[in-house]
């Protein structure tokens, strides 16, 4: 007789009970002087196996679709932080990777991308740190009416904070005091 046998890949859920029973039963026939596969066992023992495999083809195809769910939202979050990254919204965008992390905890990329961002997030407060001693050393120099040194560090502030305001202003303010350096 013959019989088929297949691998089966152990899956959180499903059940192996019947697989544990063996398949197949061989017997002595002392009438023909052969072995003899017991064919009443075997057509039991694919019933059972068949029941079984039905029972677990849907528990699979359950965890299957949990599966595509989950990588479907892994895909989300990760097209949302990868659009606030390039959008520069840094806090944002650690978020999603954050949440990417938590449910696929052995993909990669997203591990990467926060590397990037504190890298980034490094460099921005070495900018500020920057400016922000810029705008002193304009301030010290326009107090002590120092008008070319108050307007270089001013214009270097803003060559590093485009969208801030105050150095603008002081540098309306120093045109002023040059105005008032000239006349007297």
């Amino acid at each position: 007789g013959r019989f088929q046998m297949n691998m089966i890949r152990d899956r959180e859920g499903i059940d192996l009970s019947e697989y544990k029973t063996p398949v197949a039963r061989y017997y002595y026939d002392e009438r023909t002087t052969l072995i003899q596969l017991d064919r009443i066992y075997i057509r039991e023992r694919k019933e059972a196996l068949i029941l079984q495999k039905e029972q677990n083809a849907a528990v699979i195809a359950e965890q299957d679709l949990e599966s595509k769910e989950l990588l479907d939202e892994y895909n989300r979050l990760i097209r949302d932080a990868d659009i606030e990254f390039e959008a520069k919204d840094y806090q944002t965008s650690k978020q999603y990777y954050k949440e990417a992390i938590r449910l696929m905890t052995t993909v990669d990329y997203p591990r990467r991308q926060l590397a990037k961002i504190a890298d980034i997030e490094k460099d921005l407060l070495n900018e500020s740190e920057k400016y922000d001693a810029l705008i002193v050393q304009g301030d010290e120099a326009f107090a002590a009416k120092d008008v070319e040194s108050a307007k270089t560090a001013y214009l270097s502030a803003i060559k590093i904070k485009t969208t801030e305001s105050d150095p603008r202003e002081q540098l309306k303010k120093n045109g002023g005091i040059r105005k008032i350096s000239t006349k007297q």
